[in-house]
C-alpha cells in the first residue's frame, strides 16, 4: 500500500468520534494509559 493511501486513512475520524473522545477526556481527565482503559470499560 502506498504512503499516500495510508496517510489519508489515518485522518478519517468522524466529528462524532472526535466529540466522544473529547467528552471522555473532559469527564474522566485521564493521566495515564490505565486511566484511559478504565474510562473505556
Amino acid at each position: 500500500m502506498s504512503n499516500a493511501l495510508m496517510a489519508s486513512r489515518k485522518n478519517k475520524r468522524s466529528e462524532a468520534s472526535k466529540a466522544i473522545a473529547q467528552a471522555v477526556i473532559d469527564h474522566y481527565q485521564p493521566t495515564c494509559t490505565e486511566d484511559v482503559q478504565d474510562a473505556m470499560h
